[in-house]
């Protein structure tokens, strides 16, 4: 009798992670999607100001490179941000490819400037942290 029960506590914890997946759906589907362009716009604009709060005199320059960065994963984002509002992306997924671009932010003025690759690495950390937290944010 014990292990019956044992089983209907597993099929009850299932179903409700499925209840709880069409609840998220049927949530979804009384609001507008993510607007992307909204979404990167911010981004963006939190990208610039870690920029030049992190590398005070150069500013401008790590800005660049965070825009650049932005720039070329742009078409991802909104991919897979929309693929996240509608369900068919776990949280988990996306931030793995969000981490997963880090290696694409070149920085080459970061790297002009001589600025070390462990500056560069938390810069490039924190412009993921960014981009997930505000997609995130957009989510709630």
């Amino acid at each position: 009798m014990a292990g019956t029960d044992f089983n209907l506590g597993v099929t009850d914890q299932r179903n409700g992670e499925q209840e709880s997946k069409s609840l998220r759906a049927s949530k979804r589907k009384g609001r507008a999607m993510i607007d992307t362009n909204k979404l990167l716009k911010e981004i963006e604009k939190e990208i610039t100001f870690e920029a030049k709060y992190v590398f005070l005199k150069i500013g401008q320059e790590a800005a660049r490179d965070g825009r650049e960065f932005l720039s070329a994963v742009e078409g991802d984002i909104k991919k897979w941000s929309l693929k996240l509002d509608s369900g068919s992306l776990s949280r988990e997924g996306y931030i793995a490819l969000v981490n997963g671009t880090k290696d694409l932010a070149g920085m080459p003025a970061l790297k002009q400037k001589g600025i070390g690759w462990v500056m560069i690495k938390e810069f490039k950390d924190r412009m993921a942290e960014v981009i997930i937290d505000r997609t995130m944010g957009m989510l709630a």
